[in-house]
């Protein structure tokens, strides 16, 4: 049990540890305020909380797949929001717009609202499930805080690694790693929507469970980190790469083909 939530709790916080630390980097990069952060993760929490409480309600809708529906809802709304993160990423790098400063950081603040949404509503109802058990209170309390910390102090260090870099070099990293995190975020909805069949069930293009399961410990560090799966299919590859492909060119082409000021 320590072993399982140390692992669990960490996964959960590294997908949402990466993206306030990005998106607080590129705040940062930007001479923007960080003032967004903290209603952004109540937001989040609070919708967190709602969500775990409304979750067998939920998950009874559209014939008992609405977990899946709705988290694919979560997921499909943050990718929007980073493509139009993406957009004005590239604007402010070249020129700062007041408009575009707000609209950044109210996008920046509904992503991590929905990511922590989706990620609190993960570890709410598994830490409820197993402290309904005393003989599992210790081991789960004591994994979870340690998993917490590992994942929040990657977080760190990606921050301030990015704040780090300057220039063209901090912008392309910037942007490489919000194209991975909105093409993991894309295919974890795809895959959702095919659970629930609103999607078609595609060929499995390799089989890596036998070298690197799913399951093992970095398997489940690399799902948080880049969306690991070991037998992605057709449909679930198609849908990282590119969505992936689709935010980097633009984020490139918008810098390329803005007009300097004046």
């Amino acid at each position: 049990m320590f072993l399982n939530s140390v692992i669990l709790i960490l996964q959960e916080i590294l997908e949402a540890a990466l993206l306030v630390s990005v998106l607080l980097a590129f705040t940062r990069q930007l001479s923007l305020s960080s003032l967004w952060i903290s209603p952004a993760i109540i937001a989040g929490l609070l919708g967190g909380y709602i969500y775990s409480k409304n979750f067998d309600a939920i998950s009874e809708l559209f014939d008992y797949v609405g977990q899946e529906v709705f988290n694919a809802s979560l997921q499909t709304l943050i990718v929007i929001f980073m493509f139009v993160i993406t957009i004005l990423y590239s604007r402010l790098n070249y020129k700062a717009r007041r408009r575009d400063e707000i609209a950044f950081s109210v996008c920046a603040a509904i992503i991590i609202a929905l990511a922590m949404t989706r990620e609190g509503t993960e570890i709410y109802l598994y830490l409820t499930g197993a402290l309904s058990q005393p003989e599992f209170l210790l081991p789960t309390l004591s994994g979870s805080t340690i998993g917490a910390g590992i994942g929040m102090s990657i977080g760190v260090l990606l921050y301030f690694g990015l704040t780090a870099l300057t220039g063209k070099r901090g912008y392309t990293t910037g942007l490489v790693l919000l194209a991975l995190i909105a093409g993991n975020m894309a295919a974890q909805a795809t895959l959702q929507l095919t659970q629930a069949d609103w999607l078609p069930t595609t060929s499995v293009l390799w089989n890596t469970s036998g070298l690197l399961p799913e399951r093992s410990i970095i398997g489940r560090l690399l799902y948080g980190l880049i969306g690991y799966e070991a037998t992605p299919s057709l449909l679930h590859f198609s849908t990282y790469l590119g969505i992936a492909l689709i935010i980097f060119f633009v984020g490139k082409r918008k810098r390329i083909g803005a007009t300097p000021s004046t």
